[in-house]
Order: structure tokens, then C-alpha cells, then sequence
């Protein structure tokens, strides 16, 4: 009788170190994905700031285009910035 109480706890051991297992497993997945999504909304970010960086000097050159060919909008546009 006492082997059948042995055989079982060390299976409910087994049980209890293989639920560890599966929970640290867990664990490092969520940190895993959170880290990737972290790292990818700052990748997003950087890329809009770019893009807006691009629009701004876009719309500089259109400005001074704009400009040198109607001069008589510069009174406008000066109010404007």
C-alpha cells in the first residue's frame, strides 16, 4: 500500500511541477508578445513622425513654389504663418 501512496504523490508532484511548467510558459509568451507589440507601436511612432516630417517639408517646397510663382500671395501667406 505504501508504494501505491509513494507512485502516488510523486505523480501528483509531477502534476503540480508540470503546471509550473505550463504557467511559466504562459508567462514568458505574454512578455514575449507584449515586448513585440512595445517595439512595434515605437516603430509606428517613429515612421508617423517621419511621414509627418516628409508632409511639413512637402508642404514648404509647395509653399516657396507657390510663392515664386504668384507673388502676390505672399501678403496672404505671411498672415498665415
Amino acid at each position: 500500500m505504501s508504494a501505491t501512496l509513494a507512485a502516488e504523490a510523486e505523480a501528483a508532484e509531477d502534476a503540480a511541477r508540470l503546471r509550473q511548467t505550463i504557467r511559466w510558459a504562459h508567462m514568458l509568451d505574454e512578455a514575449y508578445t507584449d515586448h513585440e507589440e512595445r517595439g512595434r507601436t515605437a516603430q509606428e511612432l517613429a515612421e508617423a513622425q517621419r511621414q509627418a516630417e516628409a508632409d511639413a517639408e512637402q508642404v514648404r517646397i509647395l509653399r516657396e513654389q507657390l510663392l515664386r510663382e504668384h507673388p502676390e500671395l505672399a501678403a496672404y501667406v505671411q498672415g498665415q504663418t
